[in-house]
């Protein structure tokens, strides 16, 4: 044990006392396991630390002393005072290694002993009593109905069956009287939740309580997994209280507001961001309340059983203790606004071509979008392609003559229109249409959370576009206005007539009846077509998208009342079906987002089902629901950028540069929106879209790249791996391993990193035939570009030394009749590779 350890326990805020204790643990931890520093570098103290794992129902069960040294009087709370010398030494070693960073500041004493005399003011007898008592005012306060539940919780966990779930079991006890643990508007939430989504949340509890490993990852993990199913504060109360009912002696549960006091007030600052709990920032604050409990143990004398003491004298001291309501509401799940505070991710990856990129991408964008992404590749692409389906992912591929009017907005012809917006006007016009970037960005703010409920599908149901009012015009958005507020769709065709009689169900009989009006009118009229769409085709249940123009649409509705004849004064949209308005945007969206014909000027007509996009119109109907429906955090999209490096940024993302900074999107902190040149519209960056990037290095380094583009994005190089062909390697009984380890070692030398071959070419190979021939048609042909075909470079690279060489053969060329055989030096060569590449040959490439 290093001597430096007491100048470490010195500098974070122990007291001499204290110091003096952890060395003299320390010192007995030597005598009965050996060298410390050697258990740290053989598994980081591990086996010591399991070694002296008890816990209160070892204690309850009468469990010996597991320790190789004997203990007088209580062994829970003796071994734990060890395992905490443990994980002090933990972290002074890695904090010694240039590793993490000391967890927390220097620990304020004069602020822990102003919370000291606060907490006996409030707890006059407890200076006698300490926390071993079970009397007095802080026990009947504070920790006698903790050890209740702390008593069910280590039954349920000792009793159940492998085969069932302590998650669901652990979940239920946070509930039961007397725990006050958790607030009712989670357990509210968690009952709202999908059957599929509970699931989700009870097998990520129950994960958690199995993991023995240290409490921050375990806990983090569990965080990231229920994730965005529960957000903020009462993510963290969720995941936290459950793991320090089962594992007190080193888990707390945390409640953020009083905690972040508290923490502010002893180290200068709060652990916690507005984001999902990280392991850094639960692991920093445990190492705040382990300094606590030790001082309580050493210096005070006070004999805390747990962390649970901790957390009472923490709650006690930190000034909301007495106002509840308030702190739940802090705890809540984070409001839409705060949701627009945590930053979004603009990421690039870069590296040679071969080394992952495309999975990498799909993995990191389903991960952004959904907390998690599976394990196998066959599963995360399936999810990759539901959600590029639902419009969550987008992709586009840049290139040398991608422009602005191509990811924005730019101008594109439309044939012309009448004054009244009809078809069948002369010539054509240009007008401002949104781009990739504009289109998905528009999706991102329109949604407003993850719902609640069980998504609904709508799938063989009719969906039906109709118009409400003219786009554009003064009267067209008043009528649409209240059809939204009053959840009706109605209908200007029809005249004054009331088509409420059930002898209209028949075509023929509304012809009929509009012939008395109009004599001359035929089958075609839209007042006998389009009333009987409204009146007799439509059925309750079935969609009706409303169209803003033939380009864009604005609300979408689910039928629920039959034809209702609803005369207006001074109006013609008398006729009318009642609705409930599944989405309704501040901004339209573009048709082809849910549809892949242009949409017609007929005011309502049904639309073919084979060209509607099931998943985008059922992500919309999701994400676009009234407050009370959905979540509260709008859920993440990702735009993905390949090839980002082969076009003319500047060009491309104009305004969009500025835009794109975390701080600079919608309802962040800097906020800024432009006026787009085409269409004049206001537009601003949603901060629930994320960037991702790819580029080959091949084509261009990453130092070539425009200072502003790298300015606003992270950075994160993909090389080769070659240790992922051990797999390929056995299969095709060729060294693929060692093969490209030295293969890309001599391009590194003679060219540079950028132009390394990627394992992934390798990766799908079953036969030594197979690896020939990614060798023939891939990887030659790519060295040969790389080396501006210079074959001898070539021939180095693949450690030729011989005409006939293993992969390419060289013969030297009779110079013409009347040529200077000196002329060319050495003379001339033709190469040729071979067709019959040998396994052995692939010896020649190893380092």
């Amino acid at each position: 044990m290093r001597e430096a350890f007491r100048e470490w326990l010195g500098q974070r805020g122990f007291t001499a006392k204290t110091q003096s204790v952890q060395w003299s643990q320390g010192n007995r931890l030597e005598a009965a396991f050996g060298d410390l520093d050697a258990a740290y570098d053989q598994d980081a103290l591990a086996t010591i630390r399991t070694t002296l794992t008890y816990t209160k129902q070892d204690e309850r069960n009468g469990r010996p002393n597991p320790a190789p040294f004997p203990i007088d009087g209580d062994v829970y709370a003796n071994l734990a005072g060890y395992r905490a010398t443990i994980t002090y030494y933990s972290q002074f070693r890695e904090a010694e290694a240039g590793g993490r960073e000391a967890p927390v500041g220097t620990l304020n004493l004069a602020a822990l002993q102003e919370m000291k005399v606060q907490f006996l003011e409030k707890y006059p007898d407890f200076a006698d009593l300490g926390f071993q008592a079970k009397h007095g005012s802080y026990w009947d306060d504070e920790r006698a109905y903790k050890d209740v539940v702390l008593g069910r919780v280590e039954q349920t966990l000792s009793t159940t069956d492998p085969d069932e779930s302590s998650g669901a079991k652990v979940l239920s006890l946070l509930w039961q009287p007397p725990s006050n643990f958790v607030g009712w508007r989670a357990l509210s939430h968690l009952e709202s939740l999908s059957q599929m989504d509970r699931q989700a949340v009870t097998d990520a509890i129950d994960e958690m309580l199995a993991d023995a490993g240290p409490a921050p990852a375990s806990a983090a993990r569990c965080a990231s997994r229920i994730h965005p199913r529960f957000t903020g504060g009462s993510l963290r109360t969720l995941v936290t209280t459950a793991q320090a009912l089962a594992r007190p002696q080193d888990a707390l549960a945390v409640k953020t507001q009083y905690l972040q006091r508290a923490a502010k007030r002893l180290t200068g600052r709060g652990p916690f961001k507005s984001n999902v709990m990280t392991e850094a920032e639960y692991g920093e604050l445990l190492s705040l309340v382990q300094s606590i409990f030790t001082i309580m143990r050493d210096d005070w004398d006070w004999s805390p059983r747990d962390f649970w003491d901790v957390q009472s004298f923490l709650w006690v001291t930190s000034d909301v203790a007495s106002n509840e309501t308030d702190l739940e509401e802090a705890e809540a799940p984070m409001t839409s606004e705060q949701a627009l505070a945590v930053p979004p991710t603009n990421l690039i990856l870069y590296g040679p071509p071969g080394t992952g990129k495309t999975w990498t991408t799909a993995k990191r964008a389903v991960e952004l979008c959904d907390g998690m992404a599976p394990e196998s590749r066959s599963a995360l692409m399936a999810r990759y392609r539901e959600l590029v389906a639902r419009k969550r992912i987008g992709f586009v591929t840049f290139h040398q003559s991608y422009a602005y009017e191509d990811f924005v907005e730019g101008l594109r012809p439309e044939t012309g229109s009448d004054a009244d917006g009809m078809e069948g006007g002369t010539g054509f016009s240009l007008r401002p249409q949104p781009g990739v970037f504009r289109k998905i960005a528009e999706l991102a703010q329109a949604n407003r959370g993850r719902p609640i409920a069980e998504p609904t599908s709508y799938r063989g149901r009719q969906v039906f576009k109709m118009s409400l009012g003219r786009s554009g015009q003064n009267e067209g958005e008043r009528i649409f206005r209240d059809a939204i507020e009053g959840g009706y769709v109605a209908l200007g065709w029809g005249g004054s007539i009331d088509w409420t009689h059930e002898r209209f169900d028949d075509f023929n009989a509304i012809k009929a009846r509009w012939q008395e009006v109009k004599p001359d009118a035929t089958g075609q009229d839209p007042n006998i077509q389009q009333l009987y769409a409204l009146r007799s085709w439509m059925k309750v249940g079935d969609l009706v998208v409303v169209s803003d123009g033939n380009k864009a649409f604005r609300a979408i509705g689910e039928v629920t009342g039959e034809y209702v004849f609803a005369p207006v004064e001074r109006s013609e949209y008398n006729h009318r079906r009642s609705v409930r308005w599944l989405w309704h945007g501040n901004e339209p969206l573009p048709r082809e987002l849910i549809y892949g014909r242009g949409f017609s000027q007929v005011s309502i007509y049904n639309l073919d089902p084979e060209q509607i996009a099931w998943p985008a119109l059922e992500q919309i109907i999701a994400g676009g629901g009234e407050a009370a429906s959905i979540g509260t955090a709008p859920e993440p999209y990702v735009l993905i950028i390949d090839e980002i490096n082969r076009a003319n940024i500047s060009k491309v993302f104009g305004e969009l540069i500025t835009l794109i900074e975390p701080d600079k999107r919608a309802g962040c902190e800097n906020a800024l929106s432009v006026i787009l040149p085409y269409s004049g519209e206001t537009f601003s960056v949603p901060a629930n879209l994320n960037i991702i990037g790819t580029m080959n290095t091949a084509d261009r380094s990453i130092a070539l790249l425009d200072t502003a583009l790298r300015r606003r994005f992270e950075f994160e190089e993909l090389l080769p791996d070659p240790k992922a062909l051990a797999a390929a390697s056995a299969r095709t009984g060729v060294d693929l391993v060692s093969a490209l380890e030295g293969l890309n070692a001599r391009i590194e030398y003679l060219f540079d990193r950028d132009h390394q071959i990627g394992h992934a070419f390798f990766m799908p190979c079953k036969t030594a035939d197979d690896v020939a021939q990614v060798m023939r048609t891939r990887v030659i042909p790519l060295l040969t570009e790389y080396f501006y075909e210079n074959w001898e470079k070539v021939r180095q690279v693949l450690g030729e030394t011989e005409d006939e060489g293993a992969f390419i053969t060289r013969t030297r060329l009779r110079p013409p009749a009347g040529a200077d055989p000196y002329e060319s030096g050495e003379g001339r060569w033709r190469y040729a590779v071979r067709t019959d590449i040998a396994v052995a040959a692939y010896d020649q490439l190893k380092p």
